[in-house]
């Protein structure tokens, strides 16, 4: 039998906001990363996916930009919210073998930008039982 595990850990960088902290590491269990205004949590895997939950507190309500991006910087999703709590699950591919995946909230008005890089490893286990009758 071969099962897949993820193995990773999360970084966060954080740019004209207050402290981050880093809550553990990543081993197919929910990991978080908070900061002052904002949460990235790995939530898990299934059978095809990466699980993860984004907040972003946005009192103001004005808008603001979430990207995420793979290692190499290339765009995987984009989009512009104005919630003034902002939630969202992402589901990405775990057959697309990715090493980094970066999540990139950008206020489009301030100059609050905050980073949370996922660095992603996956190993393969095999398990042999030898029993005896």
């Amino acid at each position: 039998m071969t099962r897949t595990i993820l193995m990773g850990s999360m970084l966060a960088t954080a740019v004209m906001t207050g402290t981050t902290t880093f809550a553990g590491t990543v081993n197919n269990t929910a990991t978080e990363i908070n900061s002052a205004k904002s949460t990235v949590k790995f939530l898990g895997t299934d059978e095809e996916s990466f699980w993860f939950y984004v907040q972003y507190n946005n009192p103001s309500g004005n808008n603001f930009f979430l990207t995420l991006l793979d290692e190499k910087g290339e765009e995987i999703y984009s989009g512009k919210f104005s919630d003034k709590v902002f939630t969202k699950r992402f589901s990405l591919s775990r057959f697309a073998e990715y090493k980094t995946i970066s999540f990139v909230i950008e206020s489009a008005k301030s100059q609050y930008k905050e980073r949370f890089d996922v660095q992603i490893k996956q190993r393969s286990e095999e398990e042999v039982v030898v029993i005896k009758k």
